[in-house]
């Protein structure tokens, strides 16, 4: 997580800031004796890649604000997930979910939506898909709607029911 977390705390704010926190990292040090590994040989690049290269996802996944020349700063997001402890790709992952809902608009007559945005991401387990698509074969019309809302098809889990 290291290069991910510098921009999402108010410490570091510059290119050369996060240059210099790199640096100082395993990471850094590793690279700095082997390059190659972060990039395919012949590439030519190290730690300054990789770091222009996690700024930019970090900038074009909302995780930071601002720019090379004027600094970075933490945006909700970051901020969220450096706090949060999750990877950065499954708070971008959860964040849509989020917006989504916000945008769509959280069906309120049924807990089923609720549920599905509460549920925590890394303690689920493969539901048992025959019971689910029977259940799901008698689910009512509020919770279809959920169901259709958050991306879930009948077809798609009368697919993995059937193995």
């Amino acid at each position: 997580r290291g290069r991910d977390d510098a921009p999402a705390t108010p410490i570091v704010v510059a290119d050369a800031a996060v240059l210099t926190f790199m640096r100082g990292t395993l990471l850094g040090i590793q690279t700095s004796a082997d390059p190659q590994p972060l990039h395919p040989p012949g590439d030519g690049a190290g730690l300054d890649k990789s770091v222009q290269d996690a700024l930019a996802w970090l900038a074009g996944q909302s995780f930071i604000g601002g720019s090379a020349e004027g600094g970075w700063e933490p945006l909700g997001l970051g901020i969220g997930t450096f706090k949060s402890t999750l990877p950065p790709e499954m708070a971008k992952i959860i964040w849509d979910d989020m917006v989504h809902a916000r945008e769509q608009g959280v069906i309120l007559s049924d807990p089923l939506h609720l549920l599905y945005l509460c549920t925590p991401f890394d303690r689920t387990k493969e539901p048992a898909w025959g019971a689910f698509a029977s259940r799901f074969a008698n689910f009512s019309a509020d919770r279809h709607r959920v169901a259709a809302r958050v991306g879930v098809e009948e077809r798609s889990v009368a697919l993995k029911a059937q193995g």
